[in-house]
């Protein structure tokens, strides 16, 4: 959050600049769409009368006949289809230093020999010094 009051109306002024700066942007952009709009819809097909005359040798007045009027105005479009063909696709995989677990040896069991005790000979002197 900016704390200065001269820094927060200069970012605020840039913000209404750029909001400003944008606007004939967006309607340029409906201008466009409006007047493409319009195009399309003008494309509609408007039937014709034509009068035909029959002429029957047998004595039948002659009618006016209509061609069929179309319901719907076929509009045709210019966008081509489009079919999607398998690629291949190659997959790459990015080398990391994150560590993964994996099996590590484990300690094994080691037989040690324990000390035992073991008699020793020692010699012992004894004074037997006979006093007067």
């Amino acid at each position: 959050m900016v704390r200065n009051p001269v820094r927060k109306n200069k970012l605020r002024s840039t913000l209404i600049v750029i909001i400003f700066a944008t606007l004939p942007c967006y309607l340029l952009g409906m201008i466009v769409l409006w007047i493409g709009n319009s195009v399309i819809n003008q494309q509609n097909i408007t039937p014709t009368v034509t009068m035909t005359a029959t002429f029957d040798p047998w004595g039948v007045i002659p009618t006016a006949t209509l061609p069929p009027i179309p319901t719907s105005p076929t509009i045709q479009t210019a966008t081509p289809t489009i079919t999607l063909t398998p690629t291949a696709t190659i997959t790459y995989v990015i080398p990391s230093n994150t560590p993964t677990l994996s099996p590590t040896p484990s300690a094994t069991a080691t037989i040690t020999e324990t000390p035992t005790t073991t008699a020793t000979e020692t010699t012992v002197v004894i004074d037997t010094a006979v006093t007067p």
